[in-house]
């Protein structure tokens, strides 16, 4: 069953993508007429060093610049008494950034090797003149840099000299949001992350000189608001002892406390919260009963939506979703009837429906699992079979929309494994087949079987399922859909559950009455059944566990891994035993489980499904047996040997009249590669152009992706009897010819040999 996951939430998904981008590439190259082909990248020459413009050029500054490069002590203070000036400005010749003064090199290096770089840095900082200079994109002063840096005596020294605490960094943009006009003091707020709560040794020190502990930052931020950010209490509570202000709001309209709240630092939003004056959206968000009869008595608007802060574009998405959400959206998420029934009696209205995501109070409830307030919105005339649409800036729904399942309350409620939810709205008037919801829902849930859901943005510790409650949950949710109609083959429930590494989803669902031959609905999988599917399975951990042995991937453990080739491995036995078909093809590209297998290079597996019936010569939507898509591949001569021996036939001509031997010397690649340059001819120009203006380098040149035309397959080929005689049905291409074309000459040496 779900609850007894194996492997599924084992990878991160950044990870199982790479990984599967680059299986897909070696089991798939591209053909004749197909994909556009992969780049090979090849490494550029060294390029000659820039020349360097000093201000002021001298000998001594010269000397200093290159002692600081090499992190050499006794050369810099040598250059020191020789007159350098740490504050001299250095500029590579054509770079349209400004110079960089000498001193702030070394800050930049500190982190790398502090043993070696901070007391170069202590020596610079000697020599300086002006402690309260200012460089580099950003404008930082010397004394952010030391805050960077850690060291608190060097912190005081730059004090002790002048620096002014309070001098903030250049307001700039990215992307129309503004940051910087930071202080020191709120940079070391915020200097070790999460790490401790106790307040920095610097920030303390800045602190006890004066530093102004209600600055406001280019986007409203203050000290109060990133110390919250990162789960420091003490120093939340120092903070307000020296009388930071809880009521400041940020460019989103957030104070500190919500902040807290919505990043789960729970202890700091509970000392927060009675200090900061809410609204009637806040209120209602964080269940505070007394200020939401408090504010609706004095007049508020119960209707009215959370307003838009003042953010050019799309910039900070996430932490915009709340805006346009009414109170009673807000109080959906805290399952407090009385809350509710508050707003309700007030005015607010149950349909209501965010401007941007489309979803109303009743979706957020679902997703909450606020199911005691669910009755209420339903009293008030909220719709339960209502989908989310979601609109961009203009209104309109966005393209996405028309593909994406639609997202009602039951669908919500399966994505956060509320299982009381789900039962109570299909009891509450949902239409399962409305919108294909049960469908839908099925689909998500056996997606995502074995993962626990995230905590979401202003859920209360108290409110998150514990992982095992929250797996044995989809257990229940897969007996209720499956209950209100949900069609298994028509989800492709069972190619899913394999996609999900489940072996027990797999065995239950064959038991529920699922076909072991069903294919899978989603197009992006090409119509693969469960049986591609768990072989695709075993590949993805079987090269995962490789490139975890040899360091390209880093996350998972080893035994995880393995965990989950088993766990593929006992799925692929399960189905064979349900009886399904060795030869059933996806429809669409008529690719078989056995091409599969030899493509994900799995011939034990390969075998089995042999030994089952499958047929070695099958072909597929473009007439190519799995020996001639091997050969296309060109590197997998281990399975073009296997199926050799297991009788392929080795001259098996295609829709077009290609052969495997033609297939191997030429897939199409390179016509492909070449019409690809000739369309971003211009734009490569310009790239290489770029490099060639800004880091003085020139691109390296590309390489086809097929270079030598497969010498050691077309020699396996040949050696099997292949005909290299052969024409294809244009009646003048042949080997020879797709080897000429290409320049190939070891394999003309090949072709050309005599016997």
């Amino acid at each position: 069953m779900i609850a007894q996951k194996q492997f599924g939430m084992a990878l991160g998904i950044g990870i199982s993508l790479s990984v599967a981008s680059f299986c897909v590439w070696r089991a798939f190259p591209a053909t004749a007429g197909g994909q556009t082909p992969s780049r090979r990248t090849i490494t550029p020459p060294a390029p000659a060093a820039p020349k360097l413009i000093y201000t002021p050029d001298t000998p001594a500054n010269r000397k200093l610049h290159d002692a600081v490069g090499r992190g050499d002590l006794a050369a810099a203070q040598a250059a020191l008494k020789a007159g350098a000036d740490p504050a001299a400005i250095v500029q590579s010749q054509g770079d349209k950034q400004p110079g960089i003064p000498i001193i702030f090199n070394v800050t930049y290096r500190v982190s790398d090797a502090p043993a070696k770089h901070l007391p170069l840095l202590k020596s610079l900082v000697a020599h300086m003149k002006n402690v309260n200079m200012a460089a580099g994109y950003g404008g930082h002063t010397l004394l952010m840099r030391a805050v960077d840096t850690g060291d608190l005596a060097l912190v005081k020294s730059l004090v002790e000299r002048g620096a002014n605490i309070d001098a903030v960094s250049e307001v700039v943009s990215s992307s129309g949001h503004p940051y910087g006009n930071e202080t020191a003091f709120y940079q070391a707020i915020g200097r070790q992350g999460d790490l401790g709560d106790d307040p920095d040794p610097i920030a303390l020190f800045l602190l006890e000189r004066g530093a102004n502990v209600n600055h406001v930052c280019a986007d409203g931020s203050t000290a109060l608001m990133r110390a919250a950010q990162h789960n420091k209490l003490n120093t939340v509570r120092l903070l307000l002892d020296k009388g930071a202000d809880p009521a400041l709001r940020d460019m989103l309209d957030y104070t500190a406390f919500r902040w807290a709240a919505q990043r789960g630092r729970d202890e700091i939003a509970a000392l927060l919260e009675k200090r900061t004056p809410m609204n009637l959206w806040e209120a209602a968000t964080f269940g505070n009963m007394a200020r939401v009869k408090e504010l609706l008595a004095g007049g508020a608007d119960p209707n009215a939506p959370r307003p838009v802060p003042n953010i050019p574009g799309q910039q900070l998405l996430d932490n915009k979703k709340p805006v346009g959400e009414t109170p009673l959206t807000a109080a959906a998420k805290s399952n407090d009837p009385v809350i509710v029934k508050a707003l309700l009696d007030a005015g607010a209205d149950a349909r209501y429906t965010h401007p941007y995501s489309g979803q109303s109070a009743l979706h957020i409830a679902a997703t909450y699992g606020s199911d005691a307030i669910i009755p209420l919105l339903l009293a008030a005339g909220a719709d339960v079979n209502a989908p989310a649409v979601k609109r961009g800036a203009d209104g309109k729904p966005e393209d996405t929309e028309s593909r994406a399942p639609a997202r009602t309350p039951l669908l919500c409620a399966v994505e956060a494994s509320n299982a009381e939810v789900v039962t109570l709205l299909l009891k509450s008037g949902v239409k399962p087949a409305q919108n294909d919801q049960a469908n839908n829902a099925l689909r998500w849930l056996l997606r995502n079987s074995g993962q626990t859901p995230r905590r979401r943005r202003d859920q209360k510790a108290n409110r998150v399922k514990p992982e095992e409650e929250a797996l044995e949950a989809q257990d229940t949710i897969l007996d209720t859909l499956l209950g209100a109609g949900a069609d298994l083959d028509k989800t492709g429930a069972l190619v899913l559950a394999v996609k999900a590494n489940q072996s027990g989803v797999v065995e239950y669902l064959l038991k529920k009455g699922a076909s072991p031959n069903a294919h899978s609905d989603d197009d992006n999988d090409g119509d693969e059944t469960a049986l591609m599917a768990a072989i695709w399975e075993i590949e993805s951990n079987v090269i995962e566990r490789e490139m975890l042995r040899d360091g390209s991937l880093f996350g998972p453990e080893d035994e995880d891994l393995a965990s989950g080739e088993r766990a593929a491995r006992e799925m692929l036995t399960i189905l064979l035993k349900a009886g399904a078909d060795v030869n059933e093809a996806a429809r669409g590209t008529g690719t078989t489980p056995l091409m599969k297998a030899v493509e994900h290079r799995q011939l034990p597996v390969a075998e089995e499904l042999r030994r089952r019936g499958a047929k070695i010569d099958a072909t597929d939507s473009e007439g190519r047996t799995a020996l001639m898509r091997v050969a296309s591949e060109g590197e997998n001569t281990a399975a073009a040997d296997w199926l050799l021996r297991s009788g392929a036939d080795a001259n098996h001509s295609d829709k077009n009249g290609y052969t495997a031997l033609m297939l191997a010397i030429d897939n199409g690649a390179n016509d492909d590669w070449e019409t690809y340059r000739k369309a971003t001819a211009e734009h490569r120009e310009q790239e290489a152009e770029h490099m060639r203006q800004i880091h003085g380098t020139e691109p390296g040149e590309e390489q086809r992706p097929n270079p030598d035309g497969h010498p050691k397959m077309v020699a396996l080929l040949l050696k099997s009897g292949a005909d290299k005689s052969m024409v294809a049905k244009d009646g003048k291409t042949t080997a020879l010819t797709l080897t000429r074309k290409n320049g190939f000459k070891s394999v003309e040496a090949l072709l050309t040999a005599r016997k």
